[in-house]
């Protein structure tokens, strides 16, 4: 945080979770899906609690596997 500003830190972040945490899906995928829904728990937390965004990506996770 203390290179980056709050918005550069999220966006690195987001491109981070979506590029190297997911690499065994499909790249255009995870830009398209895993991006934005990474900013917005990024935000969520900002605005929120971590607990928060913990709580939405585990019901995220599960939603994702039950319909899959």
């Amino acid at each position: 945080m203390k290179s980056f500003n709050n918005k550069e830190s999220i966006i690195i972040g987001s491109l981070l979770f979506a590029l190297i945490l997911h690499l065994n899906g499909n790249l255009f995928i995870n830009l398209l899906t895993k991006f934005p829904f990474s900013i917005f728990l990024y935000c969520l937390t900002n605005k929120y609690r971590l607990q928060d965004a913990v709580i939405v990506h585990w019901l995220y996770n599960v939603l994702v596997y039950k319909f899959s």
